[in-house]
């Protein structure tokens, strides 16, 4: 990452539901055996906020169910919230296409059919091949700027521009990956705050944060590393979150 600004793809994270299928799941609509459908949508709450359209990073809340009902994922049950970048092939086709529209603070049913969901293979132990899902999503924000959730609080000195910040951290991609950690570098991270040593989202994000303080930041691509990514580890668009634990602050 651009702290520095280079990586690779370390591990996956373990993962309780299906929301990585998301990215890996679809077929080709012209394979024989893939029964082909239209997706169909419904607005179940009108949203007030701004209207999505395609190339923006967006975050959601939602739950998956089959035809019989079953609920095969849900976003509850992940440990951050799901954001990423809409209409360039990040998540299913259904997504893509029935997504485009909301407002925030809208929440629309999508039904999908199986050439633009998992196709003929589904997802072993979860969706059967040839399944037709249904998708309700609540948009809950455009992320235009860095998301900054702050899980703990510290009480200590807080960072400033020009101050040198020490930190742990850990950094996943959308689909769950873990793409780097301060733990692969043996030691923890240091770097100067707003000197252009890490991606623009972390100089942004940083700011106001008190030592002892565990923050999340997720990062949009303009912010992170752009609609190129880095060959090999982080792909193109990518919406970026972390984890970060503030160890300390000083002057150099």
């Amino acid at each position: 990452m651009s702290i520095p600004r280079s990586s690779r793809v370390f591990s996956r994270l373990p993962i309780v539901s299906l929301f990585f299928a998301l990215f890996w799941g679809g077929c080709d609509s012209n394979e024989p055996d893939t029964f082909i459908g239209e997706l169909t949508t419904q607005d179940l709450v009108a949203g007030t906020g701004p209207e999505v359209s395609p190339g923006q990073a967006v975050m959601v809340s939602y739950t998956g169910r089959l035809e019989d009902g079953t609920l095969f994922d849900d976003s509850a049950d992940r440990s951050s919230p799901f954001a990423f970048t809409l209409g360039v092939g990040q998540v299913i086709e259904g997504w893509d296409e029935g997504i485009i529209g909301m407002r925030v603070g809208g929440k629309r049913r999508l039904v999908i059919p199986p050439n633009k969901a998992f196709g003929r293979d589904g997802v072993p132990g979860k969706v059967p091949g040839n399944a037709t899902v249904t998708y309700e999503i609540s948009l809950d924000a455009l992320i235009d700027d860095v998301y900054i959730e702050d899980q703990v609080v510290g009480d200590g000195p807080a960072i400033e521009s020009g101050k040198v910040a020490t930190v742990n951290y850990v950094g996943l991609l959308s689909n769950g990956d873990v793409f780097d950690a301060s733990e692969f570098r043996n030691q923890p991270f240091k770097f100067r705050v707003g000197s252009g040593e890490v991606i623009i989202g972390w100089d942004r994000g940083m700011l106001g944060m008190r030592v002892g303080g565990t923050r999340l930041l997720i990062i949009p691509y303009p912010m992170a590393y752009g609609p190129s990514g880095i060959p090999g580890s982080i792909p193109p668009y990518a919406v970026l979150t972390f984890q970060v634990t503030l160890l300390d602050v000083t002057n150099d």
